[in-house]
């Protein structure tokens, strides 16, 4: 059995998976182009994750405690690997693909 998405809802996740689907292929193509792709794809990969951090510390987020707190300890990860000298674009990419599978698979 399914269960029915609230329009809102359905239209949050929507967005949602854009965002991360615009990210990944800003982080995809910074493999293969120069330093200003890699800084503008990072710069955007930050403020996605900084973006989720602020809605998940949120105690009237709809998300359930669990889900917050699993997604605000990732959000930390991922901020901390983009303050290295040389982020791990193939670590940051695996970790917002997932997330984004999530996001289309969550009902």
């Amino acid at each position: 059995m399914t269960l029915s998405i609230a329009p809102a809802a359905a239209t949050a996740r929507a967005n949602e998976a854009a965002a991360f689907e615009k990210v990944l292929g800003l982080l995809a193509a910074a493999h293969r182009g120069g330093e200003a792709a890699r800084a503008q794809a990072l710069r955007m990969n930050d403020k996605l994750w900084s973006a989720i951090l602020q809605a998940v510390g949120n105690a009237e987020s709809a998300l359930a405690l669990p889900m917050r707190q699993g997604l605000a300890a990732l959000g930390v990860s991922v901020l901390r690997e983009q303050g290295r000298a040389q982020p791990n674009l193939d670590l940051l990419i695996a970790i917002n693909q997932r997330v984004l599978a999530g996001l289309a698979t969550r009902h």
